[in-house]
């Protein structure tokens, strides 16, 4: 596995482990919540899922989407594809000093969609 599908798999297990907290945070009656700064606006979330009967699967989806936007719009950032590339350039490299390369947001995009795929099957 290549530097940068070592950081595309801790990106993706991220975002999995962010849509799981999430999506118990506001479909589970008992949900620790320990990491939320303002619980009431996920217990109200979560009541009005509830009675209306929104399937967990259907949340699940959502967060996980949102946050894969996240990391879509964090890695349009280190690419030069926002305002920041007018004043310079962040890139991401290993310990060797070596690249990991251009396009990211374009080809996380991709390993995430065949991550999951592969998964599917």
């Amino acid at each position: 596995m290549t530097k940068k599908e070592e950081f595309f798999e801790d990106m993706a297990n991220a975002i999995d482990s962010w849509t799981d907290a999430a999506t118990k945070a506001v479909t589970e009656q008992i949900s620790g919540l320990t990491w939320g700064a303002n619980k009431d606006s996920f217990k109200h979330i979560r009541q009005v899922l509830l009675s209306h009967d929104v399937p967990k699967e259907v949340v699940e989806e959502m967060f996980r989407e949102c946050f894969q936007g996240l990391a879509h719009s964090f890695l349009c950032t280190l690419d030069g594809a926002t305002a920041l590339s007018d004043t310079g350039r962040i890139y991401v490299v290993d310990e060797d000093g070596n690249e990991i390369g251009d396009g990211l947001h374009g080809d996380f995009a991709e390993y995430f969609f065949d991550r999951k795929e592969s998964k599917e099957n």
